[in-house]
């Protein structure tokens, strides 16, 4: 190689790699400037001016996922659409010393990683990188695949959560994360314990719910290169010990899930969350296990089909929403629920992540009153101020160690 021609090829890869660093540093710097000195500066001079139409779009999509649904106080839940990680790392969470904990991170931690998630989240160019990141991902690879650090492309349009930091669903699906007998047995002492504290002191019931995650539903369009090592996944196993191994009522819809999605979508397409029919199958599911009803399917009641077709929060989070309107929203009629169903006088109170939501939704029309609290906002006085003659527990399946942390204090 001649003299010329190596000096050329050496003062192309400086310039590249020039520009490379230029890049990589300018992205958090502008963040930075545009965090610090410039929205500070534009706030003051447009204090009259909002532009909402961002909030708008990720509150449409909380809403269509019931994330917002029949929330009793504050604004905050703990969707994935609505950065959850940063605002949840940042929530001091009172536990009683006498329970059993077996995830627990210190709160110096907590803020740090909520600081990270905040810088993160308000990225220069964020949305324009995301969306770039996608399509050139799914070009190279046929429309097959599409780089994401939360979500997972799979057949027919179906998008899967993947993260590990807010649960590890296809750590669930694989079934390689289950837990251990220690842990088994503190999760459900500590369950117990909350049980047995609100009956004596408010003459109320616990029982628990466990829902299954997407991908242990629709595992038909899971992607071939994510392999079922064990069929078992880790909310068969919970369900499997809290009812042979203690005397909690644990309700875990899957069975009928699994059976009614022959005829139904349960769960939509682009979000992680069940939709209305995934949802009321969840509360016939309490309505058997805790009241002896016959179960009555979606067949047994109306839905109404809404005319505009859903984005939810996972084709958002990849920044393809527009080409991903693909889910029908589906909406209970209540005045179609069967008389028989209907619990007169009886007060419910559903404590629990953001699909509690719909749950809510579709358990009102058998109850007097029925009552969501999101269990990032449960405390003590809400069962005081309320006087539920029942509660709901419910988690999904990728937070199921949270039932580790509720107490009378909250979670």
């Amino acid at each position: 190689m001649s003299e010329t021609k190596l000096k050329f090829q050496l003062n192309t890869e400086i310039i590249v790699a020039v520009v490379f660093l230029l890049f990589i540093f300018a992205i958090p710097i502008s963040t930075l400037v545009g965090k610090y000195i410039i929205a500070p500066i534009a706030a003051q001079n447009v204090e009259d001016i909002e532009d909402n139409s961002g909030d708008d779009k990720a509150n449409a999509v909380l809403d269509g996922n019931g994330t917002n649904a029949g929330l009793e106080k504050g604004d905050y839940t703990d969707s994935i659409a609505s950065n959850s990680d940063t605002d949840n790392s940042k929530k001091k969470v009172k536990i009683s010393d006498e329970q059993f904990l077996c995830f627990r991170e210190p709160e110096w931690f907590a803020y740090l990683k909520g600081d990270l998630n905040d810088f993160t989240d308000s990225l220069a160019l964020r949305k324009e990188l995301i969306r770039f990141n996608t399509d050139f991902s799914s070009l190279i690879t046929g429309n097959t695949y599409l780089e994401s650090t939360q979500v997972l492309k799979g057949r027919e349009g179906y998008l899967f959560f993947k993260s590990v930091t807010d649960g590890n669903p296809i750590g669930d699906y694989m079934g390689t994360n289950h837990l251990t007998e220690t842990e088994l047995f503190a999760m459900a002492q500590n369950m117990k314990l909350f049980r047995d504290a609100v009956k004596e002191k408010y003459d109320a019931d616990v029982i628990y719910m466990g829902i299954p995650n997407k991908e242990n539903i629709y595992s038909e369009y899971m992607p071939d290169t994510i392999p079922k090592i064990n069929e078992v996944s880790k909310l068969d196993q919970v369900t499997e010990y809290m009812q042979t191994q203690t005397d909690l009522i644990f309700l875990n819809p899957k069975e009928d899930i699994l059976k009614e999605k022959e005829n139904y979508q349960v769960y939509y397409k682009t979000d992680t969350h069940w939709n209305e029919i995934g949802a009321y199958i969840g509360t016939q599911s309490i309505l058997m296990g805790y009241y002896g009803n016959d179960y009555i399917g979606p067949d047994g009641m109306e839905f109404t089909e809404m005319p505009d077709l859903y984005s939810g929060d996972l084709a958002t989070i990849a920044g393809i929403e527009d080409e991903y309107k693909l889910d029908t929203v589906y909406m209970m009629v209540p005045s179609s629920r069967h008389y028989s169903q209907y619990h007169e006088g009886q007060v419910i109170m559903i404590i629990g992540d953001s699909f509690s939501g719909f749950l809510k939704v579709t358990t009102e029309p058998f109850f007097e009153k029925a009552v969501r609290i999101d269990r990032t906002q449960f405390t003590e006085s809400d069962i005081a101020e309320i006087r539920p003659d029942l509660i709901v527990v419910e988690s999904v399946e990728r937070y199921l160690e949270l039932f580790n942390m509720i107490s009378l204090t909250g979670f």
